[in-house]
């Protein structure tokens, strides 16, 4: 259909959908527009990839991500802020490494209490010295406007060897794929924590108190550092990434598309969470295309499977082999079957409904 707008109808451009922008906008707005063509970059912003990798010299390459630093405080404020720094910290250990240097920014409300970002750092300083990282520095100020949950950004970098790291754009035909824990586990969880009171909840009481009590397990830290034991690179770990905006399916299209290879998968074996899967039927929502922050894809041959779903078994991490990739074309298909495109993440929608005076805030 073409011509001008019909009558009665904005002539306003239509806006974005909420959370992380599609390939397409990507394409479209970001892709063409990033500054100089440098020769030391190895890895570069692209759908699918969680890091950015810069070659430092002979032998040595810096890894970069950077995400917004999320501080839900219905979670409880010092749980909310060991959440925030593992979200940001599971990109980063998809490349097999932990963080070495961190940058914050933080743009705080104007009525935050000091208190509280006391124990925001108090929490971020605990967890980067556990896995070795120094927070370089950043900036701290309070604006009009600012607001919880999003309080500003981080940047978590990490020194590693040339050629030792993990990354979508190295996937390759023959490669198994391994999935950690099960698909919608943080949606579960922030639907439990926001909608407290909602009436349709009323039959599901223990999944939904479960849910309330599984926050830590939104981190991939643990096993991504579990299956880079393992070995990166050829022989070993050769990809990894989380399935965090957009869900399951989401995730492996953005392999696929990061990685120019073909993926087959049996939907029908892919873990989803019981509890999650109660909670996100109330809502109807699919678990397999909601925010899934804790499920991680570990990409290695065929021959390691069995050792790494034995080594995360004896920490106390379930996983599952879900698939592997084959040469053609660059799709994703559920036996034998393309599958469409990822339909958008919609986990917030049933916040819609519910005023914010009626989501409780916890105390510190």
């Amino acid at each position: 259909m073409s011509g001008g707008p019909r009558s009665g109808a904005s002539d306003r451009p239509t806006p974005l959908a909420a959370g992380k922008i599609s390939p397409a906008v990507f394409r479209r707005a970001v892709s063409s527009h990033l500054g100089a063509h440098r020769k030391d970059v190895l890895l570069g912003p692209a759908t699918g990839v969680d890091v950015g990798a810069v070659r430092l010299g002979a032998g040595a390459v810096g890894l970069f991500t950077t995400d917004p630093i999320y501080v839900e405080p219905a979670l409880g404020w010092e749980h909310a802020c060991w959440v925030a720094f593992h979200l940001v910290a599971n990109d980063i250990t998809t490349s097999g490494h932990p963080p070495t240097h961190i940058l914050v920014d933080l743009n705080l409300p104007l009525d935050l209490p000091e208190r509280r970002l006391s124990t925001f750092m108090r929490v971020w300083h605990q967890e980067a010295r556990r896995l070795g990282a120094a927070i370089l520095g950043g900036h701290t100020g309070r604006y009009p406007g600012a607001q919880v949950p999003v309080l500003g950004g981080a940047t978590f970098f990490a020194k590693v060897p040339s050629g030792s790291f993990a990354a979508t754009p190295l996937l390759r035909p023959g490669l198994s794929l391994v999935m950690s824990k099960a698909a919608g586990i943080e949606t579960a969880v922030w639907l439990a924590h926001l909608l407290p009171r909602d009436p349709r909840t009323a039959g599901s009481k223990g999944s939904w108190r479960a849910a309330r009590g599984r926050w830590r397990e939104l981190a991939t830290t643990p096993e991504a550092l579990l299956a880079a034991s393992l070995g990166l690179g050829r022989g070993g770990v050769e990809a990894m990434h989380d399935a965090a905006e957009g869900g399951v399916l989401r995730a492996l299209q953005e392999m696929v598309d990061a990685s120019g290879v073909g993926l087959l998968v049996d939907l029908s074996r892919l873990p989803i969470d019981p509890q999650a899967a109660e909670v996100c039927s109330l809502y109807g929502l699919d678990p397999l295309s909601v925010s899934s922050s804790g499920a991680l894809f570990v990409a290695l041959p065929p021959g390691r499977v069995r050792s790494l779903l034995s080594l995360w078994k004896d920490r106390g991490i379930p996983g599952a082999l879900v698939g592997r990739f084959v040469s053609g074309p660059a799709v994703v298909q559920d036996r034998g079957r393309r599958l469409p495109p990822p339909p958008p993440d919609r986990w917030y929608q049933p916040l819609g409904a519910w005023s914010p005076k009626a989501v409780p805030r916890s105390r510190d």
